[in-house]
């Protein structure tokens, strides 16, 4: 967004009209703008602004809308379903788990596709023509459609459609929306959008006067020279936000972190501080340190783990209650190997229990050993997802 749609979105907001964005990542701009807008004005208190990405939009215009008691389906909800009804209704690949996730996740994106572009293949008599495979899958979104009616929920696909036959029956007069960020506008949004009223783009900037291309020996030296970029423009402009497009991100994260980090800081008085950062695709919880702690020990309780997860989990200080704790587990680990017993692999069992290694604090083991015994007292039982959530949190604790 440039100077000018800011302009528009803060005197939009300012006048209490809703603000529509493309993301959740726009309405957090959008709304952070506003806030930081208010604070240079001097201001201590405002009204929180109306600001609401699509999805947000829609789902909170349908519940207020909706006189039923269905419920809105979350992505892991809707693919459970979609799932049973694969396994019910294909062959024998289908019956493995990773096979049947794959095409229940393939199904669900192409009944949201089918919301956004063609909705009128939601009917199931204009799908009547389809064979092979849109045949297979026609038949699994009418058992679809049938599973949700038994079972009083819906899509998160359908809310715009559902929403958009409640606009057009509806003839309250409606305020007016200023929708940005929408680089393209699906059909699902433009009818939505349509229904809804008076509604208008906010103004982008004006076009780059300049577009160059240059060409690195290397990535590394692609990263810096991006990274010495940003800082060239936020040292001419330090309230610019820049984006930057990039191949590979998930894979490349920490590389272009660094170089960010270690080039793009402007230069300037001692109130320079490094620059905000925030990528599009998150650290999976399983690479983040806590995460991967609380897996390891876990896991640790119940099979072996490798000693060097081992030597991991005591450089974290997460398999302990204090430093003391701490110290003792690493002179004890340090004097398995003084006494050449180093292992591949150790169960927590074998590793606390070895003669010729230094002693552990008894605390420490009396809870390892108490974890151990609850997880794999319940392991072997049918438990529900929250029943799972408090007994893995409960050892994970336990084991501090």
């Amino acid at each position: 967004m440039g100077t000018r749609s800011e302009a528009d979105i803060d005197a939009w907001l300012r006048a209490g009209r809703t603000v529509v964005t493309a993301s959740e990542r726009g309405a957090r701009a959008v709304s952070a703008a506003y806030h930081r807008a208010r604070r240079a004005e001097g201001m201590t208190a405002w009204p929180a602004p109306d600001v609401r990405d699509w999805q947000g939009f829609v789902q909170q215009e349908w519940g207020k809308r909706n006189r039923d008691a269905r419920m809105v389906l979350n992505s892991l909800q809707e693919q459970a379903l979609w799932a049973g009804i694969v396994r019910e209704e294909s062959g024998t690949a289908a019956q493995l788990e990773a096979p049947r996730q794959r095409l229940a996740a393939m199904a669900m994106d192409a009944h949201r596709l089918i919301c956004d572009y063609a909705p009128q293949y939601l009917n199931a008599k204009l799908r009547s023509t389809w064979r092979q495979d849109a045949g297979a899958f026609s038949g699994w979104l009418t058992a679809f459609d049938e599973l949700c009616r038994r079972q009083e929920c819906v899509s998160a696909a359908r809310l715009a459609l559902e929403l958009m036959n409640t606009l057009e029956g509806d003839r309250t007069e409606r305020g007016g929306l200023l929708l940005a960020g929408f680089d393209r506008i699906l059909p699902v949004q433009t009818a939505l959008f349509r229904a809804w009223g008076p509604s208008q783009d906010a103004a982008l900037a004006e076009s780059a006067a300049e577009i160059s291309f240059f060409e690195a020996a290397d990535t590394r030296e692609e990263l810096a020279a991006c990274a010495l970029w940003c800082r060239r423009e936020l040292t001419s402009n330090p309230g610019a936000k820049l984006l930057v497009v990039t191949q590979n991100e998930a894979r490349q994260r920490g590389e272009i972190e660094r170089a960010l980090l270690r080039y793009a800081m402007p230069k300037g008085g001692a109130e320079t501080r490094a620059p905000l950062l925030e990528f599009s695709l998150g650290v999976p919880v399983a690479q983040t340190a806590l995460g991967r702690g609380a897996l390891l020990i876990l896991k640790w309780l119940t099979e072996a783990i490798a000693e060097n997860e081992i030597d991991w989990l005591l450089s974290t200080g997460q398999l302990a209650a204090n430093e003391q704790e701490t110290r003792a587990l690493t002179a004890h680990m340090r004097a398995l190997r003084r006494h050449k017993l180093q292992c591949p692999e150790w169960t927590i069992t074998r590793w606390m229990t070895q003669p010729s290694a230094g002693s552990l604090p008894e605390t420490w083991t009396r809870r390892l050993i108490e974890a151990k015994r609850e997880l794999e007292g319940q392991i072997r039982r049918a438990q529900s997802p929250m029943r799972w959530a408090e007994l893995t949190q409960r050892a994970a604790r336990s084991s501090r």
